[in-house]
């Protein structure tokens, strides 16, 4: 629902970090755009677009495997990189498919091509200056993704080149990075870099969602993760020992900035592993070609395990095409309205349309609060002297944007409004012929971003992320407005913004 929130925002005119709040650069969302623009439905576009994608990257992900890797190794690295590309599902072992994250596969493979860039001699002739050129493309292009990759990675690749006294390449880089910031500056304008540092900024300060899934500790140490940190530092000790100093070092800084992508990334999934299967092999063949046949023996090794960890979201990832093209679509509903480009994007129906909640019935004043104060339960919050109770939602989410959209058309709201939503999603306008919200969020973070534009503010009884709707209910306290009621029912409840 993100996504398509996103997109038929970019589809009306509405530009990211400009028109509305996310810290998604406009590479995750363009290749669809443009399919849109070009007349295709939603769902076909999101479809090229994957494809699109895949076909422009694959030139690049040829030469890194060519130039870098063992000419079998290359055409599987390939093989990998056009699976992350074009998959239907974020990864993991799971049987679903979503295309909810692909910007985050998308910048694995872009990631990868960079750190097999930066850590692997070329073979053959040098290019430095060319390989520098293309290490400026690639950054450039996670900047326009997904800034956390470029944050994690770049020390690594960095001390790597230098390392290896690639000094023409780190040159040549730095070089085509200026040109290249110096034409997508003007190319995106100023006002959407400013924005995309606010953006950034408003989700990194944000209480709601500075990461998904478990602690980082657990990806570090739990004992379903422990194997696969082993494994990034066997392959740094070996490289060590082996006397190759550069790759070792430039891994051993390249892993925290792995694991941190992989805490941050929703579903927790290990695609590092791939690259760094890739850098061993070719380490590897080097050791052999050498005479070191002991050295190569543990290089395979670890790239073994590492591919044995893997294999599991390697299989989910290649056959989400497949569950896709085999679903039953009896077992599936559509997600929008079906107007125009909209007809051919679906949901499962249990999922989008069954309200399975989940309540807090130790809350104070439910049956079992006895032991609300020894849980830290908090009060029920409550604006305008309506209460709303603990309860989120697990399933459902189309049922409650369709429903409530309806309800609010039957309070009063007009064509044309502006809402304020007060839980993690807010595409109602998807829904009714409402409006956007000017500089609101797809996806909210924090900030109450875009109220002072908001005709209404929407307060859901039931939402889809409780203690994201706790906090925007305590900032729309704190803020400095009053809120008449202009409707309330069992679901939902609507206010005007007093100014």
């Amino acid at each position: 629902m993100h996504l398509l929130d996103v997109l038929f925002r970019m589809n009306s005119g509405l530009w990211p970090h400009v028109d509305f709040v996310t810290p998604l650069g406009i590479l995750g969302f363009v290749p669809f755009t443009h399919f849109m623009g070009l007349g295709y439905s939603v769902g076909d576009a999101i479809l090229y677009g994957q494809v699109a994608f895949a076909v422009c990257l694959l030139p690049l992900t040829l030469y890194v495997g060519l130039t870098r890797l063992p000419a079998l190794a290359a055409y599987v690295f390939g093989l990998l990189m056009v699976l992350f590309a074009m998959a239907l599902t974020y990864g993991g072992t799971g049987p679903g498919i979503s295309m909810s994250m692909h910007y985050n596969r998308w910048a694995w493979v872009i990631a990868s091509l960079a750190v097999l860039l930066a850590l692997l001699p070329r073979q053959g002739r040098p290019a430095q200056l060319f390989d520098g050129v293309l290490l400026a493309l690639l950054f450039s292009l996670l900047i326009l993704l997904k800034v956390t990759f470029f944050v994690a990675l770049v020390p690594g690749v960095l001390v790597a080149l230098l390392l290896q006294e690639r000094r023409r390449e780190i040159v040549a880089a730095l070089v085509a990075g200026v040109v290249f910031g110096a034409v997508l500056l003007v190319a995106l304008g100023p006002d959407y870099w400013f924005g995309y540092a606010a953006d950034l900024l408003n989700v990194s300060g944000s209480e709601v969602r500075p990461h998904t899934g478990v602690p980082f500790a657990d990806i570090v140490g739990a004992p379903g993760n422990l194997a696969i940190t082993a494994v990034g530092f066997m392959a740094f000790l070996f490289l060590h020992r082996a006397g190759h100093r550069p790759q070792a070092v430039g891994l051993l800084l390249l892993l925290p900035g792995f694991m941190f992508i992989t805490w941050q990334n929703f579903g927790n999934d290990p695609k590092w592993l791939v690259p760094v299967s890739a850098l061993l092999v070719a380490m590897a063949t080097k050791a052999r070609r050498l005479g070191d046949d002991s050295d190569a023996s543990r290089f395979l090794l670890v790239a073994a395990l590492a591919c044995i960890l893997y294999l599991p979201s390697t299989l989910t990832l290649a056959v989400s095409p497949l569950r896709h093209f085999g679903s039953d679509p009896a077992m599936f509903e559509p997600m929008l309205a079906g107007g125009p480009g909209q007809e051919d994007i679906y949901v499962r129906r249990d999922r989008g349309y069954s309200m399975k909640a989940e309540q807090f019935l130790d809350a104070p004043g439910k049956p079992w609060d006895r032991y609300a104060d020894l849980m830290e339960m908090p009060e029920p919050t409550e604006i305008a002297g309506i209460p709303f109770p603990n309860c989120e939602f697990l399933a459902g989410s189309v049922n409650w944007l369709r429903t409530i959209s309806t309800d609010l058309r039957n309070m009063g709201v007009e064509e044309g409004a502006s809402l304020f939503t007060a839980d993690i999603l807010s595409a109602f306008w998807l829904y009714e012929p409402f409006r956007p919200l000017q500089n609101g969020a797809p996806w909210y973070y924090g900030e109450l971003s875009g109220i002072g534009n908001a005709d209404y503010v929407v307060v859901p009884k039931c939402g889809f992320a409780e203690r994201v709707r706790q906090i925007i209910i305590f900032e729309l306290s704190e803020a400095p407005f009053d809120y008449q009621v202009v409707g309330e029912n069992e679901r939902v409840a609507l206010f005007r913004i007093v100014r």
